[in-house]
């Protein structure tokens, strides 16, 4: 079955590089944000899964810096990657 999500990446710029966001759903309901393993990509999350939570929630996916599509240096702690990242 192929399931309806979003394949084009928005970018956030960040004072560290750009971040590749994706959204699907209703902009109008309550936004859902899905964190990725430290190494994970957006692409990591499995579509049915995605399109699924869409139905009732705005999803927000994201490459953390300097993975997938996300420019920049990779955080090498939780903290600095909580600072860099905008939409937390």
């Amino acid at each position: 079955m192929i399931w309806n999500t979003s394949r084009v990446s928005t970018r956030i710029s960040t004072k560290d590089g750009s971040l590749a966001v994706r959204v699907d759903g209703d902009p109008h309901k309550a936004p859902l944000l899905l964190c990725q393993r430290s190494r994970g990509t957006m692409d990591d999350w499995d579509p049915e899964f995605v399109a699924r939570l869409s139905t009732t929630r705005r999803v927000i996916r994201f490459d953390n810096l300097g993975i997938g599509e996300s420019s920049g240096e990779t955080p090498n702690t939780f903290g600095e990657w909580q600072k860099s990242c905008p939409i937390a």
